[in-house]
């Protein structure tokens, strides 16, 4: 039974008021986060074609020569930090409902790799341009704190 509450539709129908504003105050944070990363060679950000509108409904980043491990590290460094992030969701195999049903597969490594290596920033409607200058400077800093020994070009 997939019926929607009374209190449900009402409240989502009040989030649809709002859509436009909410999705230009998610968007206009990626634009900065965009920018404030722009000049950080291991920061990926999220591409945007010209015939599509991301909504950045979350804004994932990807760390060049990261491993999971080291992006973990980088998670909770950020958290001791008062920034909280969480990793890229998993590639479908990897979750624990479908582990022991799926076949070995090997062959996605660009899967695995983008979710060994990614992370989801703060973004969400509310976050104010000093948030963000934050995030991306504790970022950057936590980064370049990192030996290249621990990152692998």
């Amino acid at each position: 039974n997939y019926r929607m509450t009374n209190l449900a539709a009402a409240l989502g129908l009040a989030q649809l008021e709002q859509f436009t504003q909410l999705l230009e105050l998610r968007r206009e944070n990626a634009f900065h986060y965009n920018r404030l990363f722009a000049d950080h060679n291991l920061i990926v950000t999220p591409a945007e074609k010209p015939w599509a509108k991301n909504s950045y409904w979350m804004y994932g980043i990807v760390i060049s020569g990261f491993d999971s491990e080291l992006r973990d590290r980088l998670i909770n460094d950020l958290a001791h930090e008062g920034i909280e992030t969480r990793p890229f969701f998993s590639p479908l195999h990897r979750q624990q409902v479908l582990r022991d049903k799926s076949r070995a597969c090997t062959e996605i490594t660009v899967a695995i790799d983008i979710a060994d290596r990614g992370l989801y920033l703060p973004s969400g409607p509310r976050l104010c341009a000093e948030d963000r200058v934050r995030v991306a400077e504790t970022m950057i800093k936590l980064i370049g704190q990192y030996t290249l020994n621990e990152i692998s070009l």
